[in-house]
């Protein structure tokens, strides 16, 4: 129990658990303090409003982050699990059927959520990571939907695998030919964003990715579009300044004061990578069972088209 170990360390000693994530003698105050800041937020989104209060958004700036966490083991710089507990809270107080999503947008795989709730029917968990059997946590598979023998949990666990290289663009076009359809269908009534900005291009964590902070604010405004109750939830980062772009745009499209929506153009997808078309039409595929998909709005003869016209503007400009 490393709460017990935390006990036995002085303000000088450490110690080391499950390879990369460290003790010291407030490590479980700041994991409670973390833990405790996520809880309260919930209660106060989620508790009885008048009507005029139908939407209710809280953001909470909290570490250390928690989404490795399973309830026993702890790593990756995760204690408790802050996302769960509360859920947890809202299920014992309000309701133990409310549908809940979580959305994951860390450059990690969420793999202490999928544990928690693989086989939950009522928590929609969709990650969106960087995967090649190499990167941490080594998990987080596509075709990890759920169990195939519980047909109401089956497909309420999304995960969309980031390749090298991916953008804004690329997570857009999951979002929206993916994620979107099936919130839409499951309706949460309760929604966790948890953001990390450990993908943007040059953070500490060393990625893969081509991301900028402004992604994670179009990927908020775009959820409020779909939830009245929301939560954000601090997840990794370890770039100051990446960090505070990041939750500056989220905080915006958010309050809804001063943010201007880049990525509304259909067009994103002219720069979608051919790996992440690929897996979002496989997603679909393996999915139809159980979610409705609108049809793409381009095919790729057009799509190739419009790659090829593109190409020629610039061309022109240079």
């Amino acid at each position: 129990d490393w709460t017990k170990k935390c006990e036995a360390l002085t303000n000088e000693s450490y110690e080391l658990i499950n390879g990369d994530t460290y003790l010291c003698k407030d490590t479980f105050l700041s994991a409670s303090v973390s833990a405790g800041l996520v809880m309260e937020a919930t209660r106060k989104v989620i508790r009885k409003h008048s009507k005029k209060e139908k939407k209710k958004y809280a953001l909470t700036l909290n570490r250390p982050p928690g989404h490795h966490c399973d309830g026993h083991n702890s790593h990756g710089y995760c204690y408790i699990n802050n996302v769960a507990v509360s859920i947890d809270q809202v299920r014992h107080s309000i309701n133990s059927k409310i549908k809940i999503l979580v959305l994951d947008v860390d450059i990690h795989h969420g793999d202490g959520t999928q544990k928690l709730f693989y086989c939950d029917p009522f928590v929609l968990t969709v990650s969106f990571h960087q995967y090649d059997g190499v990167f941490y946590p080594c998990t987080g598979k596509r075709k990890e939907y759920g169990p195939s023998h519980l047909h109401e949990a089956f497909g309420t666990n999304i995960n969309i695998p980031l390749y090298h290289d991916f953008t804004d663009y690329d997570m857009l076009y999951a979002l929206r030919n993916v994620v979107w359809p099936i919130v839409e269908q499951f309706q949460p009534e309760l929604a966790f964003y948890a953001v990390g900005t450990d993908g943007v291009e040059g953070d500490l964590a060393g990625p893969d990715t081509r991301l900028t902070p402004l992604v994670f604010g179009q990927i908020c405004f775009e959820l409020k579009q779909r939830c009245n109750k929301i939560v954000v939830v601090t997840e990794g980062g370890y770039t100051t300044s990446y960090l505070a772009e990041g939750f500056d745009s989220v905080l915006r499209a958010l309050s809804g004061v001063g943010y201007n929506n880049v990525y509304s153009s259909s067009f994103t997808r002219l720069w979608v990578r051919p790996e992440m078309r690929k897996a979002v039409d496989f997603t679909r595929r393996d999915l139809k069972s159980k979610w409705n998909f609108p049809e793409l709005i381009f095919d790729d003869s057009i799509y190739l088209l419009l790659c090829a016209f593109a190409f020629f503007i610039y061309m022109q400009k240079n």
